[in-house]
């Protein structure tokens, strides 16, 4: 499923599969508590490492993200589902 998507779409899809695998609702967000690199989330969907930092940066600064040390914050899985089905400009 994910190879047929638009690399921006694959992110966004990896984001969401490892909120509903691994992450633990918090209201409207998801926290995930895994440790997981840049160069790790590139092998999964087929990018750079450059490629994916500079789009997390993007999903971080538009507040769809946030990311500590310690996890990765889907504050707004409703625009990652968003995301899959269209480009994202971020």
């Amino acid at each position: 499923m994910l190879g047929t998507r638009s690399v921006i779409e694959r992110l966004a899809q990896f984001l969401l599969n490892i909120g509903e695998l691994y992450g633990d609702a918090d209201g409207e967000r998801i926290v995930v508590r895994r440790t997981i690199t840049h160069g790790q989330i590139a092998s999964m969907v087929g990018a750079t490492r450059q490629w994916v930092t500079m789009k997390l940066d993007g999903f971080r600064k538009s507040g769809i993200i946030s990311v500590t040390r310690q996890a990765i914050v889907i504050e707004k899985p409703d625009l990652l589902q968003t995301i899959v089905g269209r480009e994202f400009d971020g």
